[in-house]
């Protein structure tokens, strides 16, 4: 029986949660969060939906024992973002977390795949391979795959060219750091370089300033606009 446990069951953990139960791949996902009924809560939350799916998981709260057997955890612990606060700023109580978590982890049986959300998360997916007791090749973090789709979907809107149809991807570090390489989107499999000399009209409004302002200013949009991000 596969089974995936959620450490962090904030705003993205526990959307991490609904939508593994949506998507049907394990046939258990238990929720860990610091906050005592905090998981509890949300277990049963998104176990009320998982009526209505195709498969039905078992979502329940737990604790590390949990992870003895688990095939994957995935680490969604930490504060959401505050109004002008950069990702970087959160690394020291990011980090406090993290102690806790790995000094919890190495006392399990965990061998399985370790995934890290929590920001910055290329800092701590580092911080993780250093301390937890586990092969570095089965530590990954998110990377750039949310700055990407904020990329991809600036691009849809700017061209109007469905989202499937557009090849681009953002490098570096997660957050305002992030960087995208003009020469490597295309459209259909036809580089952005060569259609803003044919079509200037629809592809010259697509600058690198303008992406990369797109890119990194959404997520504290949203975050100004609600309080969190937590379905990207």
């Amino acid at each position: 029986m596969s089974k995936i446990v959620i450490i962090g069951a904030g705003h993205v953990g526990s959307m991490c949660a609904l939508n593994l139960a949506q998507i049907g791949i394990c046939d258990e996902i238990v929720l860990i969060d610091i906050v005592e009924g905090k998981a509890d809560a949300q277990a049963k939350d998104v176990a009320d939906a998982t009526v209505f799916m195709s498969r039905t998981p078992i979502v329940r709260a737990g604790g590390y024992e949990d992870c003895n057997e688990a095939d994957i955890i995935i680490n969604a612990v930490g504060m959401s973002r505050k109004k002008g606060q950069t990702r970087l700023d959160m690394l020291d109580d990011s980090i406090q977390m993290m102690k806790d978590v790995i000094e919890k982890l190495n006392k399990t049986k965990f061998s399985g795949y370790f995934i890290s959300i929590t920001n910055p998360c290329d800092v701590i997916v580092n911080y993780a391979r250093k301390h937890l007791d586990l092969p570095k090749n089965r530590i990954f973090g998110t990377g750039t795959s949310l700055d990407t789709a904020r990329l991809t979907l600036t691009l849809h809107r700017l061209t109007g060219i469905a989202v499937n149809s557009i090849q681009c991807f953002a490098l570096g570090e997660h957050g305002d750091s992030s960087m995208v390489p003009m020469s490597h989107i295309s459209f259909m499999g036809k580089p952005l370089l060569e259609l803003q000399e044919e079509q200037p009209k629809v592809y010259g409004k697509v600058t690198e300033e303008l992406l990369l302002d797109r890119t990194h200013q959404l997520g504290m949009e949203i975050v100004i606009g609600k309080g969190s991000t937590e379905f990207g």
